[in-house]
């Protein structure tokens, strides 16, 4: 057995519950008031249990998981005693310091199941009847209290990337302790998002966690299983909560700049987008009556407006509300009010989008983060990064010649028929292809493709670096003229961390304007 911090006292836990608890604990839920020294006893024992598990490595503590297994059923037990504890005697003042039945629930619950990698015991966990129905007693319990007190986070917690079953699944225990009314089910849903917001410090897990029953719900497609839908569709405010949610996080990304924060703003532009694709008219209408056209300008003004989410999430809004409804004068007028009065619109004189045969200024900037966040998506997709892999051979010069005979393809011309949820999705295409040309020119019938791009790609010059990963041909199309778009072709080159850790570092060179 290794030697780890709290053994001791964790082992007296086991034996104190074997000895004492286990034999006496009823098989049914029973009233426990927070002044019990029985209830007092249990819960030193539960703290001593988790606090081994909390701090050292689950590889390390397979064998205290072991020992706890046999005990899981009477320790269930106390968790259901203890959380219905918080309900019956939640008008009790608690001495300071003192943490609530609820709370000792959901500590104890998270240890035992979140481990890597997964245990007989989080298995056993996992599997125990009852327990989505206690985690959806908890989120509607969070979602009901208007205490400054109560956080959202116990239920949500829970789910994790790891946890055996999705969120989704939540929604019919919660519907079960809602009396099967919808559109209760969604009033807290909706509460919970947006009050999590308005914190200071909002549970970014939380957050992720409530949309995501959004997302779940939302979907275009495949709805009979949707028991919510219908209730968030047919929500007065459910528009107004979302634009009013998307301005909150925009204000804590201003004072807490995360990338967690910026993944919730492209994740809340999803969640308005898909309610828009359902319902069309109705929500377009709602949207001239919010500040979501404003909200869209701050965003590519603020720190996060050049993240590759952000463009292709407010992209796509902008794009699909304006060329489907801009034909209704008033839906276009009331657009366009609402974007003069946000007064984020900058006035001042801008440079030159492009000098010579390349970009430059702002512009350039802006298009080189976005670009970047392409190529950061790319290294996610294991045979397509392949393409571009350096050998320790040739990362000093880059030629068009095998194996370099792929590139990455960036659309930002895409047809209105052609909107998917990231309507610039990158796209590894390969010279050699016959249809690759076809592709190309269909998109641009203008433009003239000779050897002078190729060449040069061909022509860029790398210094040594062991670091070097991968050096990415990229060809990308602009919107300019009606029906003739311009292309750009750059390299970007993708740099492992010198420190060893398995970050990277994206450098874009921008080469040749067709």
């Amino acid at each position: 057995m290794p030697n780890l911090p709290n053994r001791a006292s964790f082992d007296r836990a086991i034996d104190g519950w074997k000895k004492y608890i286990s034999p006496h604990t009823p098989e049914h839920i029973f009233d426990c008031p927070p002044w019990d020294p029985v209830r007092n006893y249990v819960c030193r024992q539960l703290l001593a249990m988790i606090k081994l598990l909390e701090g050292g490595d689950p590889k390390q503590i397979a064998a205290a998981f072991s020992q706890i297994v046999p005990l899981w059923p009477s320790i269930w037990t106390w968790l259901q005693v203890l959380y219905a504890e918080g309900k019956s005697y939640a008008s009790i003042p608690k001495p300071p310091g003192s943490i609530s039945g609820p709370v000792w629930a959901n500590r104890v619950l998270f240890a035992f199941l979140h481990t890597e990698p997964r245990t007989p015991l989080s298995t056993l966990v996992a599997k125990t009847g009852g327990l989505k129905a206690m985690i959806a007693a908890m989120w509607i319990d969070e979602g009901t209290d208007t205490s400054a007190a109560t956080d959202c986070r116990g239920a949500s917690i829970l789910f994790q990337s790891n946890f055996p079953f999705a969120p989704p699944l939540l929604i019919p225990e919660i519907l079960i302790k809602c009396g099967g009314q919808t559109d209760i089910a969604t009033k807290i849903l909706l509460w919970r998002i947006k009050e999590n917001a308005k914190r200071a410090e909002p549970d970014l897990a939380a957050l992720r966690f409530d949309n995501s029953l959004l997302i779940d719900q939302l979907e275009l497609h495949h709805t009979g299983s949707k028991i919510l839908r219908p209730a968030i569709l047919s929500h007065r405010m459910f528009v107004m909560t979302m634009v009013d949610v998307l301005s909150l996080l925009l204000t804590v990304k201003e004072s807490h700049p995360t990338k967690p924060i910026t993944d919730l703003l492209a994740f809340q532009l999803d969640v308005i987008f898909r309610h828009f694709q359902i319902t069309g008219y109705e929500c377009v209408v709602q949207l001239t009556r919010t500040t979501i056209f404003g909200l869209v300008v701050q965003l590519a003004q603020s720190n996060c407006g050049s993240d590759h989410r952000i463009v292709a999430a407010s992209t796509r809004l902008l794009r699909t509300v304006l060329c489907r409804f801009g034909v209704y004068r008033s839906i276009l007028l009331a657009m366009l009010h609402r974007i003069k009065e946000s007064n984020m619109i900058d006035y001042k004189k801008t440079g030159p989008v492009n000098h010579g045969n390349c970009l430059a200024g702002p512009d350039l900037r802006f298009l080189s983060h976005v670009v970047t966040g392409q190529l950061v998506q790319l290294i996610g997709y294991s045979v397509e990064r392949s393409y571009f892999k350096c050998s320790s051979s040739d990362h000093s010069h880059i030629t068009l010649g095998p194996p370099r005979k792929f590139f990455l393809f960036l659309d930002y011309v895409h047809e209105e028929d052609e909107l998917m949820s990231n309507p610039v999705f990158p796209k590894v295409m390969n010279f050699e292809d016959f249809d690759t040309k076809a592709t190309l020119r269909k998109r641009a019938p203008s433009i003239k493709f000779t050897k002078e791009w190729h060449a040069a790609w061909s022509r860029s010059v790398w210094p040594p670096s062991s670091y070097l990963g991968y050096v990415v041909p990229v060809i990308v199309y602009l919107p300019s003229e009606w029906e003739k778009p311009e292309a750009i072709t750059a390299l970007g080159g993708i740099y492992w961390d010198k420190r060893g850790n398995g970050q990277f570092q994206v450098h874009i060179r921008w080469i040749h304007r067709m």
